[in-house]
């Protein structure tokens, strides 16, 4: 008896030693993700304290954590629900600041990216924050005019400063933590005391807005930057301007001294950045490379680099010395607009700004084919009813009839004098119909390719059209305000329906035929009865407009994706919102359910593809064209699918925010022919029966058992 004991006990330690095993290892690897750069401008970037990793913040409402030697993305944080304008770091690094348009501002753990609070009090927009050198408080400047000290630890307001007749658009804590500067849209610069909530002097020499304020590392002095393309710098002891650096052919929007006091950068409207020399004035260095506008330049701790970042959407390293561009902080993806699931739910198609329609297995994940001959951005696809065609429309005023199977094109269509906006077929596929820019709706002989009606009547673009369900009306949806009903025999219009406010973007039927959902630019999603052409419910949750809208199979719940990048599900019965899925970084193009309402298809500008479970919400996985042609599709569970290099875009994060290729981790991970297909039938290997030697780091502390 007593060995017997002995035995279960080992076996029970060999278990937990397992499972410890299988633990640690599985919390080695935090996250596998895709290098997705921001697809909106960027606003502010910043090293990390230690200079090993930079921070950038965007209009796409994300923060980005990028590793500074690779490039590589490390985290991506979706923070505010508008655009970001500034980040700040606390000094022990462990805590960033950022600062929105959405009048909030929020401390995030650095390390995990989780939130930590939210501090609300201004009444607009939040343009600038910046850490006390003790990391105890943080200010904050708004276009309310205010500028905010904040309790770190409670989130509550110690002083606000007034002062500022116009827009604050920037603040600073002096290196000793006892005086502030502000700048702001009154072309006044305030030196505060903070303690005493003191104006101590107000600058004055700026002839437009002013967008940035710097102290030097002593605190002695202050560089501006403003849009009346000048950069200043002044006199804190003396309370003086001691210079204007002139050399911009356009606005100045940051400023940045280098670590030593020495240079001041600067970054501008004219796409470029200036180095410049505190002493002399002179301009030593122009950094030219940006596509746009330069809104944010820093120096790295050292002094020997410096980062820019823009309307470009990039980030560029340089060498402070030699001009040179080290290298950049970017994804490679373009948008997707539009997004289709086949009759039989195993393929989907896509379209988008780079001109090719895609067709994806979503068992596999692979990208199965792609179809060339748009030369202008596909705006809409659709597969045949029996799945044996695709159908295109795009903004080179074409449609065109693909084959499937071949991937050859069958015919081209054309005769509207504009962009095609919709397309569709017909649920017996003998016809197709496409809407478009030139405000008119054509019904066409997919065998003959001849236009059979012509519909006018909207005043506007034509954004969305369907067929009912049995083939004989269709529903346009137009950006004159309206829905119109049309009978597809005799080419007449039945019927409009009005109560959008703004531009109707998309328009579906119920699967019985007997409703309609509209979706527009006033941010509603409506619920319509056909028959007695009136409307039945508004669905009001969204914050900027609907892109797309659609019914479920079974006609119980519809589908809203918007502008403000997220995707709604509905109760149609009684119009409550079930849930969001939220993931996308951009505006969501198109949505679409799967054929049995189990999963949803969405497309984006950020130039991913995702597929969600209806019933969890869960994002099962992302599919992403990269530069070159490759792709990669990802899914929730870390497994992946690409092409030949496409896993150069796929970073591993370690612990510790540390970040890696997948190239020792491919074994585990890697499953090129049911990606997604283990996914969705819970087919997921144990992670510690798969997992090569190599996978475990010896920086990352994971448990062996010899």
């Amino acid at each position: 008896m007593f060995y017997k004991n002995i035995s279960i006990s080992i076996i029970h330690i060999l278990i937990l030693i397992n499972s410890i095993n299988y633990l640690y290892a599985d919390q080695a690897i935090n996250k596998l993700l895709l290098q997705l750069g921001h697809v909106g401008d960027i606003n502010h970037v910043i090293f990390t304290p230690d200079g090993k990793q930079v921070i950038s913040a965007s209009d796409d409402q994300t923060i980005k954590l990028w590793d500074m030697k690779t490039a590589r993305l490390i985290r991506k944080i979706h923070a505010h629900s508008e655009s970001i304008e500034s980040i700040a770091i606390s000094p022990n690094a462990k805590i960033l600041a950022s600062a929105s348009s959405d009048r909030t501002v929020k401390l995030w753990n650095l390390n995990d990216g989780s939130l930590i609070r939210t501090f609300k009090g201004h009444l607009k927009h939040v343009s600038s924050v910046a850490f006390s050198p003790n990391g105890k408080t943080i200010l904050t400047g708004s276009y309310d005019k205010t500028i905010k000290l904040w309790n770190i630890k409670t989130g509550r307001v110690i002083r606000t400063f007034y002062g500022h007749s116009w827009n604050v658009t920037a603040v600073a804590f002096s290196p000793n933590g006892k005086r502030a500067l502000s700048a702001s849209w009154d072309q006044t610069i305030k030196l505060w005391d903070i303690n005493r909530r003191k104006l101590l002097h107000n600058f004055q020499a700026h002839t437009s807005y002013i967008q940035d304020i710097k102290f030097s590392p002593d605190g002695n002095m202050a560089v501006s930057g403003a849009w009346d393309n000048t950069v200043k710098l002044w006199d804190l002891k003396r309370l003086r301007l001691i210079r204007s650096f002139k050399g911009h052919s356009f606005w100045v929007n940051s400023v940045a001294f280098s670590p030593d006091g020495k240079t001041v950068l600067s970054g501008s409207v004219d796409e470029t950045m200036k180095l410049w020399n505190v002493n002399s004035g002179r301009l030593i260095h122009t950094f030219n490379g940006h596509e746009s506008w330069v809104n944010s330049v820093t120096f790295s701790p050292n002094g020997k680099t410096v980062l820019s970042a823009g309307s470009d959407k990039k980030i560029k390293l340089w060498a402070v010395n030699s001009e040179r561009l080290i290298r950049e902080f970017k994804g490679k993806t373009k948008a997707v607009n539009a997004i289709a699931f086949s009759p039989n739910g195993k393929f989907a198609l896509s379209g988008g700004i780079d001109k090719t329609l895609r067709l994806w297995s979503l068992e596999s994940g692979n990208l199965v084919k792609k179809f060339y001959g748009h030369f202008l951005p596909i705006k809409a696809v659709a597969f045949s009813p029996d799945g044996k065609m695709a159908l295109s429309g795009s903004w080179d005023d074409t449609i065109k009839l693909w084959s499937i199977k071949d991937g050859y094109l069958i015919r081209s269509f054309e005769a509207h004098a504009s962009w095609v906006n919709s397309v569709a077929f017909a649920p017996n596929g003998k016809t197709i119909l496409s809407a478009s820019l030139d405000k008119s709706i054509m019904l066409w002989n997919v065998k003959t390719g001849d236009i059979i009606h012509t519909l006018y009547g909207h005043r506007k673009t034509i954004n969305s059209i369907k067929f009912s369900p049995d083939g004989t009306k269709a529903l346009s949806a137009s950006d004159d305000h309206t829905i119109k009903l049309w009978d597809l025999y005799t080419g007449g219009l039945i019927t409009t329906f009005r109560d959008h406010s703004y531009g109707v973007n998309s328009v579906a039927f119920s699967p019985d035929g007997k409703m309609a959902l509209s979706g527009g630019s006033d941010n509603t999603m409506k619920l319509w009865n056909i028959k007695q052409k009136r409307l039945i419910r508004n669905f009001n949750l969204h914050i900027s407009p609907i892109n797309q809208v659609a019914f479920s199979p079974d006609g119980k719940m519809a589908l809203s994706g918007s502008r403000d990048q997220s995707i709604k599900l509905w109760n149609i019965k009684n119009g409550r919102l079930i849930r969001s899925f939220k993931g996308h970084s951009s505006f969501v193009e198109s949505v679409s359910f799967s054929p049995n309402g189990k999963l949803i298809l969405s497309a984006s500008a950020d130039g991913t593809i995702r597929l969600w479970e209806t019933a969890s919400g869960k994002e099962i996985a992302q599919m992403v064209t990269f530069k070159n042609n490759q792709w990669v599709t990802l899914t929730g569970k870390g497994y992946y699918n690409t092409s030949i290099i496409g896993e150069k875009y796929i970073n591993v994060r370690l612990k510790n925010n540390k970040v890696t290729s997948i190239n020792k981790y491919k074994s585990t991970y890697y499953r090129p022919n049911d990606a997604i297909k283990v996914v969705l039938e819970n087919k997921v290997p144990s992670f510690n029966q798969n997992l090569p030697p190599s996978v475990v780091d010896e920086n990352l502390l994971v448990l062996h058992y010899k």
